[in-house]
């Protein structure tokens, strides 16, 4: 009777044993994968998306511009290039008249600096770009700033 005691605890120790050992492994699975969705989430660049121009500012003055060169647009794309569809109001009319498209390739520098460079590669302008609420600032050394609110 001692042994038939002795071997159901055991039994039942086994089981028990792995029951802890096969729930710690699925909590482990869990939080592996979960940890890999945020480190995916996290590492993609803040400036990846569309963007649209909503304000430009002077001497820290926001500026007069025309409604219809708020519908002008940068894309940044996760294989670093970037290109604009620039609206221009060329008669300072209100009406935008003439489209300007152009491409540049782009890198994150870090501490909030972008280099941005032309098609070509002939010209390259490292860029001051912080982010927040959904909008991206390009700020200049003369107190001039450009604001983008991203619309996907």
């Amino acid at each position: 009777m001692k042994t038939t005691n002795k071997m159901k605890t055991t039994n039942k120790m086994k089981t028990t044993n792995k029951m802890i050992l096969t729930t710690l492994l699925f909590v482990s699975a869990l939080l592996v994968s979960s940890c890999n969705n945020d480190d995916d989430i996290s590492t993609q660049d803040p400036i990846i998306g569309k963007w649209q121009l909503e304000q430009t500012y002077t001497n820290d003055v926001s500026d007069n511009i025309p409604e219809c060169e708020k519908e002008s647009t940068v894309v940044f794309n996760e294989d670093g290039t970037y290109s604009a569809i620039e609206k221009i109001d060329s008669n300072d009319d209100g009406t935008c008249d003439q489209d300007d498209s152009y491409g540049f390739s782009w890198e994150n520098l870090g501490n909030n600096t972008y280099s941005v460079i032309d098609s070509q590669g002939a010209l390259a302008v490292n860029l001051n770009i912080t982010f927040s609420n959904g909008k991206l600032t390009i700020s200049f050394e003369s107190n001039d700033s450009i604001v983008y609110k991203k619309v996907n």
